[in-house]
């Protein structure tokens, strides 16, 4: 790491499970500062990536397979990103990483459908649901005057931002004389 100016002189090392959409996007952000390696069960899609992001070292083989896991080198590795659509194979990987490999590095999940993240916890996994954002930035662009926080406290929405309107009863109301039973004012 070059100290001066905070700089990795070698590049950090990614596991990315998946090469389909949301894989090839990450491929081609990563591909140029990051030694990536790319699993994918896939043949074919391997294949065809390979000429378009050729520094990338790509394995055929099972997210979920101990024996793929073995043939990775995981040394200096920094991050796992998962972009499967499988819970229960997203769950695999935790276990593998976690249990049978002991890689206490972060591992971030792409989830692109609802479900309870809560079965990530015991292995501090950051999930993350792609197209969230987009469609808050999409409600917000058509006037929708709520906004549900996006990825905190696992998807189950503790936030809510809330525009009021001009004309709004509770413009100029003091605090104090609000009675909210199930939320709290957390900002202004």
């Amino acid at each position: 790491m070059n100290k001066e100016y905070g700089v990795h002189s070698e590049k950090q090392k990614v596991l990315l499970f998946g090469l389909g959409y949301f894989g090839n996007a990450f491929l081609k952000i990563l591909s140029d500062g990051w030694s990536v390696m790319a699993v994918d069960i896939n043949e074919s899609r391997i294949d065809q990536l390979q000429g378009e992001f050729p520094g990338v070292e790509y394995h055929n083989g099972a997210a979920g397979s101990r024996s793929t896991w073995k043939k990775l080198n995981l040394n200096g590795l920094k991050y796992i990103i998962s972009t499967l659509r499988d819970k229960d194979l997203n769950l695999e990987i935790c276990q593998i990483a976690r249990e049978t490999f002991d890689l206490q590095i972060p591992i971030i999940i792409l989830a692109e459908q609802d479900f309870d993240y809560k079965i990530y916890a015991p292995f501090n996994v950051a999930v993350v649901n792609p197209l969230k954002p987009g469609i808050q930035l999409l409600l917000k662009e058509m006037g929708q005057q709520i906004t549900h926080a996006v990825n905190v406290g696992l998807g189950e929405g503790e936030l809510i931002e809330v525009n009021i309107k001009a004309r709004s009863h509770l413009v100029d109301r003091k605090l104090r004389y609000l009675k909210p039973k199930n939320w709290h004012i957390s900002a202004l």
